[in-house]
């Protein structure tokens, strides 16, 4: 299973991928690792001209990927087979964790799954957050599954250092871990997951002058809900566009960008709430893959193939709902918990702003999870089933043979 996930991923980095040239979100986090590596520290220019101590991305994976370029240099390359090596383990902790939650065979169909499923092998090509995300949700999944609250609490904070979004997940997931596991774990889970988010908030607050886990949340619900945005009807960057010139005069500092940024953007909503509702139902055909054709332009910055891509489109809304399904069959299984609330908490935040599919990450992961535990529910009660029914048949079957051969 873990060498299938291997080839399958090699093979399409190799095939696929041999060209590619990061840009957008890769290139931010691959010139923020190059900056690591030459020993500035976490940097970048963007969104300013001037090279200057950033939070405008999570930490951990440009950190990781800095680890690596001081060693290899900043090669493209190093960055993809770090991505493989970490997709590759992400399929085998989505294997581990279907097998403690619903037995070894949900196990192999869940990280078969997960091995070639496109929209997952088409994140691991590309200089992203998202394999290195995906493991460290599997990884508090699993650790809570286990009753293992502190560390658990140790995964969820780098969890929270590698995706934004993830804080919202951990926020939901401590009344989870209060209601299923006491307030002794909840209170050992918190202050584990604080105790890996506090140097790097205290490094923002010295450098930045303010305690911050990111700077671009203001940046993203501008894009979304601001005036301009609804003027645009889609998509604006803050940091480019025209209109928001006189926002940005004078601001050479990204906490207080964020600020003018997110007072910009709540004040629009202020002013009519139901945006959020308008947002979500128009997100919604493009994150299921009911309309894949919006998709093309985040999916082309993300380094996807548009023609592999619509190939392997369709099979996504079906997936999904294969895997709400097994979520349902799997209601009453301790752990499923945590993997329902990260499938709900992720997908939301990610409906509710920007649904570019790489973001549905979380959400695919956990139905191929959900399907392999599924499948099991069904079939583990009915083969027992069977093979008692064939067990109590034999025998009366030979009586009745042998009665019939006396007479």
């Amino acid at each position: 299973m873990g060498l299938a996930a291997l080839v399958v991923r090699v093979l399409y980095v190799l095939s696929v991928l041999r060209d590619y040239t990061p840009v957008s979100d890769a290139y931010h986090y691959h010139t923020i690792a190059i900056e690591v590596a030459a020993g500035h520290g976490v940097a970048h220019t963007y969104p300013f001209d001037f090279l200057h101590h950033t939070a405008w991305r999570p930490p951990l994976y440009p950190l990781l990927l800095g680890a690596v370029y001081a060693v290899t240099g900043p090669k493209v390359g190093a960055a993809q087979a770090l991505n493989v090596v970490l997709g590759t383990a992400v399929v085998l902790m989505a294997a581990i964790v279907a097998w403690r939650l619903a037995g070894r065979w949900a196990g192999v169909v869940a990280g078969g799954l997960a091995a070639v499923y496109p929209p997952l092998v088409f994140n691991d090509g590309p200089p992203l957050s998202e394999p290195l995300g995906l493991l460290l949700l599997l990884a508090t999944v699993l650790l809570l599954i286990e009753r293992r609250a502190g560390w658990a609490g140790v995964a969820s904070g780098l969890l929270v250092l590698s995706r934004a979004s993830a804080q919202f997940f951990v926020v939901s997931l401590i009344g989870w871990v209060l209601w299923r596991l006491g307030w002794r774990r909840a209170l050992a889970y918190v202050g584990c997951v604080a105790l890996v988010l506090a140097p790097w908030v205290g490094r923002n607050w010295i450098r930045m002058g303010s305690p911050v886990l990111v700077t671009s949340n203001g940046f993203n619900l501008n894009a979304i809900y601001s005036p301009e945005a609804r003027a645009s009807r889609g998509f604006v960057d803050a940091v480019f566009d025209p209109r928001f010139a006189d926002l940005r005069e004078g601001i050479t500092n990204e906490v207080e960008l964020d600020a003018a940024l997110r007072r910009h953007a709540l004040a629009s909503l202020r002013d009519d709430p139901l945006q959020v509702v308008d947002v979500v139902r128009g997100n919604l055909p493009a994150f299921l893959e009911l309309q894949p054709g919006r998709n093309r332009a985040p999916e082309s910055a993300d380094g996807r193939n548009l023609r592999l891509r619509d190939l392997t489109s369709p099979v996504v809304p079906l997936m999904i709902a294969a895997g709400v399904a097994g979520m349902w069959l799997l209601r009453r299984r301790p752990g499923i918990g945590p993997l329902v609330i990260a499938a709900v908490v992720l997908s939301g935040a990610t409906l509710a702003s920007v649904p570019a599919p790489r973001l549905r990450a979380p959400l695919d992961l956990v139905c191929c999870i959900a399907v392999g535990g599924g499948l099991a529910e069904l079939a583990g009660p009915t083969a027992r089933f069977r093979l008692l029914d064939l067990w109590r048949r034999r025998p009366t079957r030979r009586a009745g043979l042998r009665a019939g051969h006396d007479i």
